[in-house]
């Protein structure tokens, strides 16, 4: 049995994800996927959950708040290091998100990784130190 449990918890992502758009107009996905997210958060489908948003993200990668609501999911239900990766991925995709560079930054600190932490933020001031040097940011 046990084998088995770890085999459909394994596969459940992928089917999720392939699965997840079918039926939807292509215009609703977001409303949708967003909704379905916190529905199955709400009933402890943390898997499922997992893949929804992983869906968003990938479909959505320049939305920072699917970011955010996948970052905060992490922080509650995943691990440190999923929650840095979504963080990496994030600020990757939405460089002018600070609310995610500075949760990045103290998520990291509050591991006592102090050096981490400063190397976070040395790298969004560089960013927009360089983004106001091309007259992008006031």
């Amino acid at each position: 049995p046990y084998p088995l449990c770890a085999l459909a918890v394994s596969d459940e992502r992928p089917i999720v994800r392939a699965t997840l758009g079918l039926g939807i107009e292509e215009q609703d996905r977001r409303a949708i996927w967003v909704q379905d997210a916190k529905t199955y958060k709400a009933k402890g489908a943390i898997v499922t959950t997992r893949a929804i948003y992983g869906k968003l993200l990938q479909d959505f990668p320049h939305k920072q708040e699917f970011w955010w609501d996948a970052a905060n999911f992490e922080k509650k239900f995943g691990s440190f290091e999923d929650l840095c990766n979504i963080l990496d991925r994030g600020t990757t995709y939405c460089p002018e998100a600070e609310s995610l560079w500075l949760m990045h930054a103290k998520e990291v600190w509050m591991k006592g990784q102090v050096n981490r932490a400063r190397s976070i933020l040395e790298k969004v001031l560089s960013l927009i130190r360089t983004v106001r040097k091309f007259g992008l940011l006031p």
